[in-house]
């Protein structure tokens, strides 16, 4: 091999490694690696809305925690779920739900896993005036991040890509067999 061979090689495979291009967790269609651990600190969205109990997990109802570029949710739009730690009754969750935009952040953290899925601003259509001020386009990804508790930080879970012309069910499926995953290892 001549130097100049070597030297596009060692450039074509350093150019690969950055961009992460073969790196799995890189691509929408494969689940991230634990070592996917960003930035982005979504911990006061946890208090952006009130929440609603259903199968097992609490949720922000209706839009979630509405996007708003020069407010508090810059993110995108943002759903949150929260799992608690421990079984609970359905009579119990009435309650706590009432309760849990009261808690700080480290309580919600301590009590609960929180997962937060979403779509960042660049898959979104957005107009301040509408109603709502956005909607998702036709081709968009929506990215699932969950709090670790053992690093203090979020993390990448898993993302997938949609075509809602096509794949309209896919997005509601993906949260909800993650969730029930969740649910079920509850003690």
């Amino acid at each position: 091999m001549t130097v100049k061979t070597v030297s596009l090689f060692l450039i074509a495979y350093a150019t690969i490694t950055f961009c992460g291009c073969n790196n799995p967790a890189a691509r929408s269609d494969a689940p991230a690696s634990d070592e996917a651990i960003v930035d982005l600190n979504f911990n006061n969205m946890l208090l952006c809305s009130d929440y609603t109990f259903q199968d097992g997990y609490f949720f922000t109802a209706d839009y979630g925690c509405l996007y708003d570029p020069t407010q508090q949710n810059s993110f995108g739009n943002i759903t949150v779920y929260l799992v608690p730690h421990k079984k609970m009754d359905s009579i119990a969750c009435d309650s706590v739900a009432q309760k849990i935009t009261s808690l700080k952040v480290a309580e919600i953290q301590q009590d609960f896993d929180a997962y937060v899925f979403l779509i960042p601003p660049a898959d979104l259509h957005y107009n301040a005036t509408g109603d709502p001020p956005y909607y998702q386009k036709d081709n968009f990804t929506e990215k699932l991040y969950g709090f670790n508790q053992a690093l203090q930080r979020w993390q990448l879970i898993d993302s997938i890509s949609i075509n809602r012309d096509t794949e309209n069910e896919k997005e509601q499926l993906w949260r909800e067999i993650f969730l029930q995953v969740k649910v079920n290892k509850i003690k």
